[in-house]
C-alpha cells in the first residue's frame, strides 16, 4: 500500500515499516483465530451438539473476538513501536 510521510517525520519511516510487517502479523494471528473457532464449532455441530439457536448466536461473536483482538493488539503494537 501506499503512505504519505511529512518531511518532519522522514525519520520515523523504519518505524512505519517495522509496524506494517508486525501488523502482517496481527492479520495473520486473527485468520488462525477464526479458523481454529469455527474448526471448533463446525465439529460441535457435526457431532449433534450444538443447536442451530446456539450456532447464530455464537456466529457473531467469532467475529467480535477477532476484531477485538485485532484492534487492541494494533493498539498495543503502535504504543510499542511508534
Amino acid at each position: 500500500g501506499d503512505a504519505i510521510v511529512e518531511s518532519e517525520m522522514f525519520y520515523k519511516l523504519a518505524a512505519y515499516i517495522s509496524f506494517a510487517r508486525k501488523s502482517l502479523v496481527i492479520v495473520k494471528i486473527s485468520f488462525v483465530i477464526s479458523f481454529l473457532y469455527n474448526l471448533v464449532g463446525l465439529s460441535i455441530a457435526l457431532s449433534g451438539n450444538l443447536s442451530p439457536v446456539v450456532a447464530a448466536i455464537l456466529m457473531p461473536i467469532s467475529s467480535i473476538t477477532v476484531v477485538a483482538f485485532a484492534t487492541f493488539a494494533t493498539k498495543l503494537l503502535a504504543k510499542r513501536v511508534l
